[in-house]
């Protein structure tokens, strides 16, 4: 994909970056799960930023009138990652039919995780996180299973201080 930076004044528009993307797993950071992240990196090798997916507000595809600030942006292809802080992170696939496939494959994966946080079902839950042990669906101790529920737990935490972080963002 393709990475169109932030911009800065309408006079000076920074170029494109060719990114390889990929959805990072929730892993343990100071013994707490965090959410899965989309994750980029230039092509050089260098980091190019992540994303919670409860971060997420919004992705679509980008009009015309939204591309304003990017120049070298090609309108079908293009879509729009808004933050619930606002901001907005815009990448461009190969094709549209690329870009259709991204973004309705990331709201696919959100939704099954939110859906299944809030009803409890870890096996699915898991899928997106970096547990050891065996599945949860099968766990061979109790210390594995605990360490499913802690890993289900810690992100349904996340997806609630997430969502409450975005309900004051909205109320100021």
């Amino acid at each position: 994909m393709i990475w169109h930076g932030p911009q800065g004044d309408s006079t000076a528009f920074s170029r494109p970056c060719g990114v390889v993307a990929h959805l990072d797993l929730g892993s343990p950071a100071d013994g707490v799960y965090g959410g899965p992240q989309i994750v980029w990196q230039k092509q050089d090798g260098s980091d190019g930023g992540a994303i919670d997916l409860f971060d997420i507000q919004s992705m679509d595809t980008a009009s015309l009138d939204m591309l304003e600030q990017y120049q070298f942006a090609i309108p079908g292809n293009t879509f729009f990652v808004v933050l619930n802080n606002g901001k907005h992170v815009v990448f461009e696939a190969s094709s549209e039919i690329e870009a259709n496939r991204f973004i309705h494959g990331l709201r696919w994966c959100v939704a099954r995780l939110a859906f299944n946080l809030v009803v409890g079902n870890p096996i699915v839950c898991c899928e997106l996180l970096s547990v050891k042990g065996d599945t949860p669906a099968s766990p061979q101790s109790p210390l594995e299973e605990a360490l499913w529920s802690k890993a289900m737990n810690d992100v349904t935490n996340h997806l609630v201080d997430k969502s409450l972080m975005k309900e004051q963002i909205s109320q100021e």
